[in-house]
């Protein structure tokens, strides 16, 4: 019941989330990402701030990369450690797989359900984090399958008529 309370509570931000993961996706590929390479990292990082970052960063100097996502993702750190200290004891791995799903929406909700005197609880916080991250993965998925290719054939099709025009 929990769980399913966590993913109702998210629902308002999964279709914000699944957009903006459609936008990576599609902006993946002109950084010079593959798709699978775009619906990796989006699987992986989950991290929507240092994955945008990161397009910008991707044919610089690896130390550049590394560091501005770094920077980016240490909010992070801290709020699954202030989530944990509210937590009721559970194994590191367990711990560890819901540090990985924190995020600012999951964070927030949790945050303020414990404010209105109800227990945050790993079940509530798994709905939550479920709810973004598999729009924001499933989103990665189209935008570099679908929408991405559907851009790029769009712009070579324009140019190809520019230069028809040009030619007249």
């Amino acid at each position: 019941m929990k769980l399913m309370r966590g993913i109702v509570d998210s629902l308002p931000f999964s279709l914000t989330v699944g957009t903006l993961g459609i936008v990576f996706g599609a902006t993946a590929g002109s950084a010079g990402l593959g798709n699978l390479t775009a619906i990796l990292m989006s699987f992986l990082v989950f991290s929507g701030s240092a994955q945008f970052a990161a397009l910008g960063l991707w044919k610089q100097h690896a130390t550049a990369l590394l560091l501005t996502t770094t920077l980016l993702s240490t909010r992070f750190l801290l709020m699954s450690a202030s989530l944990a200290a509210r937590l009721p004891r559970i194994p590191t791995w367990l711990r560890t797989l819901l540090g990985f799903g924190v995020t600012d929406e999951s964070y927030a909700l949790s945050v303020t359900r414990g404010a209105k005197g109800a227990q945050i609880s790993v079940p509530y916080l798994a709905g939550c984090m479920l709810a973004i991250y598999v729009p924001w993965v499933l989103g990665t998925g189209l935008g570099a399958s679908l929408i991405g290719p559907l851009i790029k054939r769009a712009q070579i099709h324009r140019r190809s008529a520019e230069r028809r025009l040009g030619d007249e």
